[in-house]
């Protein structure tokens, strides 16, 4: 089992980043070029909640159905369900302090063995995830602006 962690920090209030989180367009926004994702259903975010959309490199397709667990205010795990992966955990975790709000995320993830694996571990390698969630640290603290200036 492979394990990659992120954390950063956001200038934003807990309610605005679980409103930015709950957004069902906020998985679209937080996929940097010149990867795409097509939502097909994207139920609101809650307990159970099934998520299902196709990750886009060119002109590689990459479907993937995620159900949503222990959902609250303090986060959300997305798990894969049926995916490119053999097991794919992502926790979501919010702190707030005085300042802002800390988003952590934790993946669990299991290539499969095989050709399948090698294709899927272009894509899902340290390095990558590196760049996704440097990228994801930048849209979540654009995206939230609307949330925080709304409250």
């Amino acid at each position: 089992m492979k394990l990659f962690q992120s954390k950063f920090f956001v200038k934003a209030t807990l309610a605005s980043v679980l409103a930015f989180h709950h957004d069902t367009s906020a998985l679209v926004q937080l996929t940097p070029f010149p990867m795409r994702v097509d939502l097909h259903q994207f139920e609101p975010l809650s307990e159970g909640s099934l998520a299902l959309f196709t990750l886009r490199l060119g002109p590689i397709r990459l479907p993937w159905k995620a159900r949503h667990e222990q959902v609250g205010k303090q986060g959300f795990t997305d798990v894969q369900i049926d995916g490119p992966l053999a097991f794919w955990r992502h926790e979501h975790r919010f702190t707030e302090t005085i300042n802002g709000t800390w988003v952590a995320d934790t993946i669990q993830y299991q290539l499969h063995p095989g050709l399948r694996g090698f294709m899927t571990g272009l894509f899902f390698n340290p390095f990558m995830l590196r760049f996704l969630f440097f990228y994801r640290s930048l849209a979540t603290r654009r995206g939230v602006r609307s949330y925080q200036n709304a409250g």
